[in-house]
């Protein structure tokens, strides 16, 4: 087990490796910067160990450093590779971020705890942009789902399942042009709610009640810090695609949560059940 102060150590801005992060792909450095900011919250809201998941947040990405232009946080205006390429090459660049980390973690000689961010922060989860692609390509009945997933593991803990979430809530929310407040909460519902639904958390024990009161959390926090950035009125926005063999796989699985007074007060919305073919 990790002790605070080595994850105080480790987690001190002047470490060599957030200073290479930093220097070599500034973008992933400032999107792991505020996933750190989001986790916290997160963690802070169902009485997790925040100082643990500050230390995953900052270190989730390192692996992008082999990289950094293959990831758009790097790319600053520049052509996007990407559209140069395959989707089976896209899919070879973006898994290496994450045993490219797991390399610099181990040689650096992070704790273990730490190093699990790294994959966790995917687990399984679809590349749903080059799936999509390929499913444009080939045809969606001749595009394996699986190929375009993250090998795992899944979330192991509530810490890690945070960071995964927090990951995802602010590449959307970033992305976003002049928000609403109503747009910004409906982009990260769902992005929760798909990765309920696609079983991402089925192994992290963390419940239904526990990712409301973190979505609460998140929102609060993008709230403070972008405050600035909000415009009314609303408009919606669009839908993030999730592989088709998952759609609603955990709908309802927790079944001791059904009747919860809590759930059914801040129920998220209804999740969304498009495929992106």
């Amino acid at each position: 087990m990790v002790t605070p102060s080595r994850l105080a150590e480790i987690t001190d801005a002047e470490q060599p490796l957030l200073r290479q992060l930093e220097e070599n792909a500034p973008g992933t450095y400032q999107h792991s910067l505020a996933v750190a900011n989001l986790a916290e919250g997160g963690a802070r809201a169902i009485g997790g160990d925040v100082n643990l998941v500050r230390a995953g947040a900052l270190y989730h990405d390192i692996g992008k450093m082999a990289r950094p232009k293959y990831f758009i946080e790097n790319q600053l205006g520049a052509k996007n590779p990407h559209d140069d390429m395959t989707p089976e090459e896209s899919r070879e660049r973006v898994l290496a971020h994450v045993t490219d980390g797991i390399d610099l973690a181990e040689k650096y000689r992070l704790p273990k705890a730490v190093q699990d961010f790294i994959p966790m922060h995917q687990g399984t989860s679809l590349m749903a942009y080059f799936y999509h692609k390929a499913c444009v390509r080939d045809g969606a009945e001749n595009v394996d789902s699986k190929f375009y997933r993250y090998p795992g593991p899944k979330p192991q803990s509530k810490e890690t399942a945070i960071v995964m979430l927090a990951d995802v809530s602010e590449a959307v929310t970033h992305s976003m042009h002049d928000p609403t407040q109503e747009e910004v909460e409906s982009a990260i519902d769902k992005v929760f709610q798909n990765r309920w639904e696609d079983g991402q958390f089925n192994e992290s024990s963390l419940t239904y009640q526990e990712l409301i009161k973190v979505r609460q959390a998140f929102v609060r926090v993008w709230r403070t810090l972008h405050h600035e950035r909000l415009k009314y009125p609303s408009t919606t926005t669009g839908r993030m695609a999730i592989a088709p063999e998952m759609n609603g796989q955990n709908k309802g699985n927790n079944n001791q949560l059904a009747g919860s007074e809590q759930a059914q007060k801040e129920e998220l919305p209804p999740p969304n059940t498009d495929c992106c073919s």
